[in-house]
């Protein structure tokens, strides 16, 4: 039997799968990952969508603290967001989002913090 205290390597997809297995027994058989489990963050009225930013880090294939932590990886997650339609998450996941990636930018609707994107990436010199 393989060890589960295997060591996290990025983009090691056998690796990353037994330790969430690893932490998925020690959370008494609940799923981690972020696209199986409902988003408690969304109000009622709003449907259960996808987590945002386990999505945008299972696209580019990398774990979610790799999206702030490596300046590429979190400028390729701000320019596939800005093409994400408005309603495919909650105001909330995009809140979360744009706090974690920009640091404390949240806005009252989607399109403020879409527009908040474009100026970071502005100022940072990458025309969106």
């Amino acid at each position: 039997m393989q060890n589960r205290y295997v060591t996290f390597m990025r983009n090691d997809k056998l690796s990353s799968f037994l330790n969430r297995r690893h932490y998925a027994d020690m959370a008494g058989g609940f799923r981690v990952s972020g696209s199986d489990r409902p988003d408690a963050n969304c109000s009622g009225n709003e449907p259960a969508k996808r987590n945002l930013l386990d999505d945008e880090s299972k696209r580019l294939e990398c774990f979610v603290s790799d999206l702030r932590l490596r300046p590429e990886l979190r400028t390729q997650a701000l320019l596939h967001m800005l093409h994400i339609n408005d309603g495919d998450y909650c105001l909330k996941q995009w809140q979360d989002a744009a706090d974690y990636l920009l640091g404390g930018a949240h806005g009252a609707s989607v399109a403020e913090i879409k527009r908040r994107i474009v100026a970071y990436l502005k100022e940072a010199g990458i025309e969106p």
